[in-house]
């Protein structure tokens, strides 16, 4: 059987002769005047609100989030982004930005992806990761190709928070949802790629279960490939203590990272979880700055 997607689909028609740029034009004009039909016939607060300025507030905040910057942090260019003189642009209340326009963004961001999807060939596949630490976080991302040039793609097309914990029923209920609101056909569903957690390989056995194709399960490439490094430790374990300790001395970017910044002139490489090709580099880096320097200058510095 197949699975239909809870949430609402997700539309964006396709123009003639329109590239990317005007599109997105066109469907951030639509998304303001939609989120102004639906303040009107909910009789919300904004509805005196021009189209031109809420689309203004959506280009705004758009910029905001891009530069990932807080709402907080963009109040303080309101005397800026105040535009007295151009038919009354402004933002209203930074901190209302994401409440009165964050919809119509939303929605515009998501049309866009699906007008991107609609240029490529319909075959795709999936690589989701989640963070069961601090938030139950999910994020899904689709590969294509595009059809006129070929260019292989990714497109983040959902990031959740979870609720309830990310069980392997939960995790295939997500992918299942996100992937019928932007109408990608299970059968075209290849690869599923994602690391070797277990509520992952049970996501997968759901999919089976739900639905009458199997993607094919594809673990992280980059914990597999991290697995060689780690040998290094084996011939290397003086090298590795070392390098572990002064990772631990300068991780929090403290006094002792300063002053191996403004010695060497550079700024200091930090490791840290899985991925041991960052631990290389570090450890690439000390020696162009010479361990037995580092020996005798910072660490004599870092037991004062």
């Amino acid at each position: 059987m197949k699975l239909l997607a809870k949430s609402n689909k997700v539309k964006a028609a396709r123009r003639a002769n329109e590239d990317l740029i005007a599109a997105y034009e066109r469907i951030k004009d639509e998304a303001s005047s939609e989120l102004q039909e639906h303040l009107i016939d909910n009789h919300l607060a904004g509805t005196s609100l021009s189209t031109m300025l809420t689309r203004y507030r959506v280009d705004v905040l758009e910029k905001a989030c891009f530069a990932n910057m807080s709402m907080g942090q963009l109040g303080r260019f309101k005397p800026g982004l105040d535009l007295k003189e151009s038919d009354a642009l402004n933002i209203g209340c930074a901190q209302d930005l994401p409440r009165t326009v964050g919809k119509a963004l939303k929605n515009a961001q998501e049309k866009k992806l699906k007008w991107i999807m609609s240029q490529c060939y319909p075959i795709f596949g999936t690589t989701s990761d989640g963070s069961p630490l601090g938030a139950n976080a999910e994020a899904l991302q689709v590969r294509m190709v595009k059809a006129d040039d070929h260019r292989i793609i990714d497109l983040l097309i959902s990031v959740r928070l979870f609720k309830a914990s990310l069980t392997g029923e939960n995790i295939a209920a997500h992918m299942l949802s996100e992937l019928g609101r932007f109408d990608l056909e299970q059968a075209n569903w290849r690869p599923a790629m994602m690391d070797r957690a277990a509520a992952n390989t049970k996501a997968l056995a759901e999919v089976v279960r739900l639905t009458d194709y199997t993607p094919t399960g594809i673990p992280c490439q980059s914990h597999t490939f991290s697995l060689p490094g780690k040998e290094f430790y084996k011939s290397c374990s003086i090298l590795h203590q070392f390098r572990k300790a002064f990772n631990k001395a300068i991780m929090f970017r403290g006094k002792l990272y300063l002053l191996v910044k403004q010695t060497f002139m550079v700024t200091p490489a930090i490791s840290g979880g899985v991925r041991w090709y960052l631990e290389w580099e570090q450890i690439a880096q000390m020696d162009g700055m010479g361990i037995t320097r580092l020996a005798i200058d910072i660490v004599a510095q870092g037991e004062k």
